[in-house]
């Protein structure tokens, strides 16, 4: 090996994240698979097939073996390139199990040279749980062999490793699951993080699929809406200092409030936008615009017009503008389905998805067309603009990259069935969860994956992002923290119930909504404070800072 092992093995690993290991694709018991290694789609390109066995070699060098094979399929390849890569020094024969006996000609078994009697080494793409491994060391012992060691590409690390390790076979691997972040057994690095400082009750009852509203922090206070239709503000001690009710709906208030002068916006599913004191609470002035409303708002200070994605009973939807201090409708564009998803300003459009499967980029001063792009699936997470880019994730289970001006793609990623995300974008990165439950970084200008991190739930929160760690909730009902670098687990915490919301940090403290009813206060132990900016660092909050007047 002319490369040290280390750099062959990373190149190795970014190959796989690029394109041997799937979400969202092929069934699993009735249903799609999280996520699946497809081994030949490397194994069978020249490279990935070289750096495989470059690492296998060094694997295999100190075993005084004679023969090296496995049972179909990927063993196959890696045993033919492996004999064929030591024909000088080693040279080892290959060998291919199948699953069972040839019906006609040979009726053969083991296909290769006679290897009775010999020592050998099995070899396969992967140990996991189910069991061929095992089956292909009996095989091969039934007609004499010496088992010297099982090799494989990626260490599953369960029963099977267990059950190999516990019979006296030596095992050996490249990768573990825990090295493409798949491993959801691994402890936190840094759980003393944070710790509770309050809840509050309650917040959210219902169990409606749609997330719930992030807090927003202005001056030491919690601004945020409940599915009671209610519209809260708690202080720094976890008491209520205000409350507003909405008119009634179901479902309550879903959507995160901005801050406007001093006005918090917020829009709930009665179909109203509402502008209340951000003091007291009291209703500056209320605007009926729609059947309902579940997508956030969103400001434009250089127009001064509210941004809105509205529902009706029609099952259409509109993308609209308001004037923000008077709630009076400026222009709406009709798509064919309800708009669920925030719009968002790129230069002088205003950009929105539609569950009708379409982004549109309209005029900003009069709501005409300019371009349209069709997904495969509806768009229901927040968009994100940055640098004349385009990001947001479609129930087709792909994030994409648009130019904002044209809507011309740049570049798509499959990360699950269905993604119900908004990109946060961290420097070169783009952070976005997927319903397969993993989080994943990409590199935003290519797509190129950096690091996945796997929880045991869909991931339907917003990501959020401070200091380095990266922060959101699944429906496994846990708090994650991250190292937004590296995907690394810091910390977690179990609440009683989903976690959809975005978490919100302000000044040392992180809060967040459960389906449990409850609202959480986390203060950071060892805070340095003077890095904090004084207003929350979630995606939605950073758009708010730039445009609040």
């Amino acid at each position: 090996m002319t490369r040290s092992y280390e750099s062959v093995k990373e190149e190795l690993k970014r190959t796989i994240l690029a394109q041997g290991l799937l979400f969202g694709e092929g069934p699993s018991r009735n249903e799609i698979k999280k996520w699946v290694f497809d081994t030949k789609s490397f194994l069978l390109d020249a490279r990935g097939l070289h750096l495989a066995t470059e690492l296998l070699l060094e694997k295999i060098r100190k075993y005084q073996c004679e023969a090296i094979g496995g049972l179909t399929m990927a063993s196959h390849i890696l045993a033919s390139a492996l004999c064929y890569q030591c024909r000088d020094d080693l040279k080892l024969e290959a060998f291919l199990i199948r699953r069972k006996r040839k019906e006609h000609g040979l009726l053969k078994l083991i296909e290769g040279p006679d290897i009775a009697g010999k020592r050998v080494i099995i070899i396969d793409d992967g140990l996991n749980a189910a069991g061929f491994a095992q089956q292909a060391i009996e095989e091969v012992e039934k007609i004499g062999c010496t088992v010297s060691a099982l090799v494989v590409l990626v260490n599953f690390q369960n029963k099977d490793e267990t059950e190999i390790k516990g019979q006296g076979y030596p095992l050996e691997h490249i990768f573990t699951l825990g090295e493409f972040g798949l491993d959801t057994r691994c402890n936190p690095t840094a759980q003393g993080l944070f710790e509770l400082a309050w809840k509050y009750f309650p917040v959210n009852r219902s169990s409606h699929s749609a997330p719930k509203s992030s807090p927003l922090i202005i001056d030491e206070k919690i601004y945020l809406g409940s599915d009671q239709c209610k519209v809260l503000c708690i202080g720094a001690d976890g008491k209520l200092i205000w409350q507003y009710d909405t008119d009634q709906h179901p479902e309550g208030v879903h959507s995160t409030p901005i801050l406007v002068g001093r006005n918090i916006i917020i829009t709930g599913y009665d179909g109203c936008v509402y502008a209340l004191r951000k003091d007291t609470g009291a209703l500056a002035w209320k605007s009926k615009v729609s059947s309902y409303i579940g997508a956030s708002p969103n400001y434009d200070v250089d127009s001064n017009l509210i941004l809105l994605g509205l529902e009706n009973k029609t099952l259409k939807g509109t993308l609209a503008v308001m004037d923000a201090n008077t709630g009076t409708l400026f222009w709406e564009f009709s798509t064919n389905n309800h708009v669920a998803a925030r719009p968002v300003v790129s230069a002088n459009l205003v950009i929105g998805g539609s569950n009708d499967g379409h982004v549109y980029a309209l005029e900003k001063n009069t709501g005409k067309l300019v371009w349209k792009f069709q997904a495969k699936g509806e768009v229901k997470g927040r968009l994100t603009a940055d640098n004349g880019h385009l990001y947001f994730a479609s129930f087709d289970g792909h994030i994409y990259c648009l130019i904002a001006a044209t809507g011309r793609l740049v570049w798509k990623r499959k990360l699950g069935a269905k993604l119900y995300s908004t990109p946060l974008i961290i420097g070169k990165n783009v952070i976005v969860g997927s319903h397969s439950g993993q989080v994943t970084s990409l590199n935003k200008h290519s797509g190129e994956i950096q690091w996945h991190f796997m929880t045991q739930g869909p991931v339907h929160s917003y990501p959020s992002y401070a200091e380095g760690m990266i922060f959101f909730g699944s429906y496994d009902q846990n708090v994650y923290a991250i190292d937004s670098n590296s995907g690394t687990l810091l910390w977690k915490y179990a609440t009683q119930g989903i976690v959809n919301s975005s978490p919100t940090y302000s000044l040392g403290n992180l809060y967040v909504t459960s389906f449990d009813g409850n609202l959480y206060c986390f203060k950071h132990c060892n805070p340095n404070r003077s890095q904090f900016p004084h207003l929350i660092r979630n995606q939605e909050s950073q758009d708010l800072k730039e445009n609040t007047a």
